[in-house]
């Protein structure tokens, strides 16, 4: 009897490992790359990422499709729009995008977005909060184009001269053939 209870004991502890370890599996963060390169092994599987969210958010009925980049790649997220955390950043050229963590399907060839490679997102979390970016324009490049700008203005104002020197002559020419001939 108590063989027979130490036995059970081990069994479920055994599942219960292995299922604990199932969930490790999908919690723990590929990069994009690693999804691309193992997509066979990833395919239709519950996987997470880490990016920041990048360009616009696209509506899709229900949905809502975000472009998460890692820093060397990026992939298309799609996920409906009430699990959407409040996004205030989208990267671009003037802001640099929030940072999430999404877990979700991955689709090597997305039947629903034609052929597409994605993930189906069924949670995103925001992990960092991005910011605007201010660029600014180094002295020594404002020097350059003010340089630049008063050697075009010496060119305008040379051929300037020398055009306006041409038809002066050329009026000098005919006023004095008028003379000549009158």
């Amino acid at each position: 009897m108590q063989a027979k209870k130490l036995i059970i004991t081990f069994a479920a502890l055994i599942i219960l490992w292995n299922f604990s370890q199932m969930r490790l599996e999908a919690k723990e963060v590929l990069n994009i790359d690693q999804l691309v390169e193992d997509s066979q092994l990833y395919d239709q599987k519950e996987v997470s990422i880490s990016g920041e969210v990048i360009g616009k958010p696209m509506n899709r009925g229900e949905y809502v499709w975000l472009n998460i980049n890692d820093g060397e790649n990026a992939i298309g997220i799609s996920v409906l729009k009430k699990e959407l955390p409040d996004i205030q950043y989208y990267g671009s050229y003037h802001e640099k995008g929030d940072q999430v963590i999404v877990t979700g399907i991955f689709f090597k060839a997305c039947k629903q977005h034609g052929g597409e490679t994605d993930i189906h997102g069924t949670a995103v979390a925001v992990v960092q909060k991005g910011e605007i970016i201010t660029h600014s324009v180094s002295s020594s490049k404002i020097m350059i184009a003010v340089l630049i700008l008063l050697i075009g203005f010496g060119f305008a104002i040379g051929t300037y001269r020398t055009i306006n020197k041409k038809k002066a002559n050329e009026l000098k020419k005919e006023r004095n053939s008028a003379i000549i001939l009158g």
